[in-house]
C-alpha cells in the first residue's frame, strides 16, 4: 500500500456551515472520480466506481525526519478504552486533550478487541484496557496531543504532531457602485503536512498519482479560488513498523468476516455486511450540492458513520458489494462511493 506526504499551501475548507476537521475519505474518492472524468482516464473512474480504490488521509508525527501517521481516536469508546489504560498506569491526560493512537497502536487496540470477546458477547471496556495496557503506552506532547504508540515503537522527546486546525478570517466585499465594504468571516482547516494512504489495484497505482497530482492543482474542496484545497504529492516510505502495519489495512469489503475492525472512513448505515447493533460509532450528517457547482441541485441527507467507528463484520456473503449511492437528477447525476479502509483483526 503507497503513502503519500500531501502538502498543502495554505489548508482546505470541506463543508459549509463547519468545515470538517479532515478531508473525508467519501470527498477524495468524488474528487479522483471528477478528476478523471476530466483527463478521460475511465479506467480509473471505473476502479473507483467499482470499489476497488480505497483513500483515507490521516495527520502526522514528525521528528528527526521520519513521519508516522496518526489515527484521531473520536469515538467515546475507543477513548474510554485508551483512558483506562493511561489511568492503571499512573499517567494523568487533561479531558480537553486530543488523542491520536499511531498506526501500531490501532493494531494493537484491534487485536486486543478481537481477543477480550467471547461468541455472542460484547467487548468489555475494563478486559479490552486489561489487555492492551500490555501493549500501548503514551506520550504527552508540547501542544497539548496524547499520542498512544505500542511498545516496539520509539517516539523521541521532541515529536511534533501536525493536524489541521481551525482558522477564521476576516474580509470584506466592495459594492463597485457605492463603494461600501461588507465585511464577512471565512473559516477553514490550516495545515501544513497530511498523510495519505492508497489502496490500489496493480497496474494503477502510477495513473492514481497523476490524478492527485493533478487534483492538487485544481484544488479540493470550497474557496479554492482563494488558494485553498491546492497541494502536492511526495511518495514516501514510513518507518519499518508502519510498514508492516500497512499490509493490515484493507478495504472494508475484503475485511475479515465475524471480526472487529477500526474504520478510517464514512459507512452509511445502508451497508448490510456490517453487524451494527455489535458495532461502536457516531453518526454525522452528509448534505450539499449534487453536479457542478453551477447546478445548485441540493440533494437529501445521507447518514453515516464518522471516521473511527468499530464495526462488526458480519456475513462474508454481503460484504463484497460495494456502497454506491446515486444522487441527483437524471441529467446532473452524482456518486456517492463508500470504500473506506479499516484496521482489521485477523
Amino acid at each position: 500500500m503507497p503513502a503519500y506526504l500531501l502538502s498543502f499551501s495554505k489548508g482546505f475548507r470541506i463543508g459549509y456551515r463547519s468545515p470538517e476537521r479532515m478531508i473525508p475519505t467519501v470527498t477524495l474518492l468524488r474528487a479522483v472520480i471528477s478528476v478523471s472524468a476530466v483527463s478521460g482516464d475511465f479506467n480509473l473512474l471505473s476502479s473507483v466506481l467499482n470499489g476497488q480504490i480505497g483513500l483515507c488521509m490521516l495527520p502526522l508525527a514528525s521528528s528527526n525526519g521520519y513521519i508516522k501517521p496518526l489515527v484521531p481516536i473520536n469515538l467515546n469508546f475507543v477513548a474510554r478504552v485508551f483512558d483506562l489504560v493511561t489511568e492503571r498506569k499512573g499517567m494523568s491526560i487533561q479531558r480537553k486533550a486530543e488523542r491520536y493512537s499511531t498506526l501500531s497502536a490501532s493494531l494493537e487496540f484491534v487485536k486486543a478487541l478481537n481477543a477480550s470477546v467471547s461468541e455472542g458477547e460484547l467487548p468489555k471496556i475494563e478486559n479490552l484496557a486489561g489487555i492492551l495496557g500490555n501493549q500501548v503506552n503514551a506520550k504527552n506532547v508540547m501542544s497539548g496531543e496524547v499520542i498512544f504508540y505500542s511498545r516496539n515503537e520509539k517516539l523521541e522527546d521532541d515529536v511534533k504532531v501536525i493536524i489541521p486546525r481551525r482558522v477564521s478570517e476576516h474580509r470584506n466585499t466592495i459594492d463597485r457602485l457605492t463603494g461600501a465594504a461588507t465585511p464577512f468571516v471565512v473559516t477553514y482547516m490550516q495545515v501544513s503536512k497530511l498523510v495519505l494512504l492508497a489502496n490500489v489495484p496493480k497496474g494503477l497505482e502510477q495513473q492514481l498519482e497523476k490524478a492527485l497530482a493533478l487534483l492538487g492543482e485544481m484544488g479540493v474542496g470550497g474557496l479554492r479560488s482563494r488558494g485553498l484545497g491546492r497541494f502536492t504529492l511526495e511518495k514516501i516510505k514510513l518507518p519499518p513498523e508502519d510498514e508492516q502495519v500497512l499490509g493490515k489495512i484493507v478495504p472494508i469489503t475484503i475485511a475479515p468476516c465475524n471480526r472487529y475492525a477500526l474504520v478510517f472512513g464514512e459507512l452509511p448505515l445502508s451497508w448490510d455486511a456490517v453487524e451494527w447493533k455489535n458495532s461502536f460509532f457516531d453518526l454525522q450528517v452528509i448534505t450539499g450540492y449534487a453536479g457542478p457547482s453551477y447546478a445548485q441541485v441540493l440533494f437529501g441527507p445521507l447518514i453515516v458513520t464518522r471516521p473511527g467507528a468499530v464495526v462488526k463484520i458480519g456475513d462474508c456473503s454481503k460484504t463484497h458489494e460495494v456502497e454506491r449511492i446515486e444522487i441527483g437528477e437524471r441529467l446532473l447525476p452524482s456518486t456517492f462511493v463508500f470504500v473506506p479502509l479499516v484496521i482489521a483483526g485477523e
